[in-house]
């Protein structure tokens, strides 16, 4: 039967139709690389529960389902709080065919999901999703309409799902959108849907990521009974990862979901989920370099490639190095004294006095260094991190903030927050500041963030993690980590938020790999090379002293 051509691409139509689409997201160079990708998904990270759980596992395929390309649209038709809990690679041979169906996860009627299936090799109008409008609204899957009729499941056709379409609804059609590679439909999960590779050479392969509202209970399917009636289990759950906005239903006896951390993004780093570090301002000094370092951690998040937190105490009139550039993007936030920000821009110096009460943010590759002042040493904290990207359009430049100006003047709430800045970086999608202002006793239950946080706590004293932390501590949750805060001190707590919004992106060319390859030897080298150098220095000084001794 011929197949109807529609296109539906706004939330009325997505409510209407039950799908929306085509929107494109990947070029065809892309789409290579994730085919080259995709080939070793399942070899060298196994899903996690259960065959929909490579996005648990797979930093690279998680990455690719949180690619703003595609979260932008699924929030248009879901909301603002995204949850991913299935990632599966479909494969299809030539008169391969994949029965008609409603996805059993989602075929609850009280549930709100989103279902994006991209094509990415192959993928044609003889290859694409078949689709039958509106049949997401009929209440009843199309596996029970079918048992109903004594019709098994490898008999349900396109033609016969038209038929019984029509008797429900008959404005139904049954549609085939015009699919190419890189392109990308999504559909409601109570739709009825199927598919059928008719190319008469190469296998077609596309990518099944599905998303829901965090409050939405998604349940694993008996995969021993999928037809009419359908069978959940409760244990295991799938993992759930929360990959835009928040989820909040986590102190209920019972939550709604098995939230869990995503992978990191570089799993040759230690994997950072939450730190919580208590300063004694003033810092320990050196006094013999007069620059002193406190490693606080280094690792990689969902989010960040790398990142790092430290906290340094520069003695007066010191500079702890020449001025230089890197590729990490970084913030400084002053605990204590004064000091002088000295920036480089085509050989011309700027200097931007900072003091407590203010921060710094520069981008990357931006010549720079910090002098104390004459008169007391600087305790500061600074964040550094980096990413590989293709999607982040640099926004923020660089700049020295002044927080007075940015406190609430709302005194009738007990959770107070200003928004600082807000922007895109070379790294991130968005890089988000804003102080808040917590009133005694009050706060805010656990919850999990999409994005990476960080938290200095300017005055007053907090809890968070069943930690107690004052002023000048430093707090950071990676993306996927419950946290929430109180206020546990006898006076109004104040602190100072970023938080980081990873940016789009594809893996990278064979070139590219070899490049990041290169250049971590190349870092490898020369950090062995300066061990050697202060083995053979120490070596040196043992030696002279055992000559002085004789």
């Amino acid at each position: 039967m011929q197949a109807t051509q529609l296109t539906s691409s706004t939330p009325a139509d997505f409510e209407r139709y039950g799908f929306a689409g085509p929107f494109e997201v990947f070029s065809p160079d892309q789409c290579e690389r994730i085919v080259g990708l995709v080939d070793s998904i399942g070899q060298q990270q196994p899903p996690s529960e259960w065959h929909k759980g490579h996005a648990s596992t797979s930093s690279p395929l998680f990455r690719i389902a949180t690619n703003p390309r595609i979260l932008d649209h699924v929030q248009t038709m879901l909301g603002k709080d995204i949850m991913l809990w299935g990632a599966t690679v479909v494969r299809r041979r030539p008169g391969q065919v994949h029965p008609w169906h409603t996805d059993i996860e989602t075929s609850g009627s009280d549930l709100r999901t989103v279902s994006a299936w991209i094509g990415i090799r192959n993928t044609n109008e003889k290859s694409s999703l078949q689709l039958i409008t509106s049949s997401h609204r009929f209440g009843k899957s199309i596996q029970e309409v079918a048992a109903q009729r004594g019709v098994p499941r490898w008999k349900t056709t396109g033609g016969r799902a038209f038929e019984w379409a029509q008797e429900m609804d008959p404005e139904s059609k049954l549609v085939t959108p015009k699919l190419t590679n890189g392109q990308m439909i999504l559909f409601d999960g109570r739709l009825w849907h199927g598919s059928e590779n008719e190319n008469n050479f190469g296998e077609r392969l596309a990518l099944l990521l599905q998303y829901a509202s965090p409050d939405s209970p998604i349940r694993m399917p008996d995969l021993s009974k999928l037809d009419w009636p359908f069978r959940l289990i409760e244990t295991p759950r799938p993992p759930c990862l929360v990959v835009r906005g928040s989820a909040n239903s986590l102190n209920s006896s019972k939550p709604a979901n098995n939230f869990s951390r995503p992978p990191v993004a570089d799993p040759e780093l230690p994997s950072i989920s939450a730190w919580i570090r208590k300063l004694e301002v003033p810092l320990a000094e050196n006094p013999k370099t007069g620059w002193k370092v406190h490693p606080i951690f280094r690792g990689s998040t969902p989010n960040l490639d790398r990142i790092s937190c430290h906290a340094s105490a520069l003695a007066a009139e010191t500079v702890p190095h020449p001025p230089h550039a890197h590729d990490d993007e970084e913030l400084l936030i002053m605990l204590s004294g004064e000091a002088t920000l000295v920036l480089k821009n085509d050989g011309e110096e700027e200097h931007h006095s900072v003091k407590r009460g203010q921060f710094a943010y520069y981008p990357a590759h931006q010549l720079h260094t910090l002098r104390a002042s004459a008169t007391q040493s600087a305790n500061y904290v600074m964040f550094k991190w980096r990413n590989e990207t293709e999607d982040a359009v640099p926004e923020l430049e660089c700049q020295v903030i002044d927080l007075e100006a940015y406190w609430p003047n709302d005194k009738e709430s007990e959770f107070r927050t200003g928004r600082v800045f807000e922007g895109a970086t070379n790294y991130l999608r968005r890089l988000q500041c804003h102080v808040t202002r917590l009133e005694v006793g009050a706060g805010y239950d656990a919850h999990i963030d999409a994005h990476d946080v960080a938290i200095v706590v300017l005055e007053g004293e907090v809890e968070t993690d069943g930690q107690q932390v004052g002023k000048n501590g430093v707090i950071f949750f990676a993306a996927g980590t419950p946290h929430g805060m109180r206020n546990v001190g006898p006076n109004p707590a104040r602190y100072l938020v970023f938080e980081f919004h990873r940016a789009g992106w594809i893996p990278p060319s064979r070139r590219t790999r070899y490049s990041r390859r290169l250049r971590k030897l190349v870092r490898r080298s020369r950090e062995r090379g300066r061990q050697i150098g202060r083995d053979a220095l120490r070596l040196l000084r043992q030696t002279r002293t055992r000559l002085v001794d004789n």
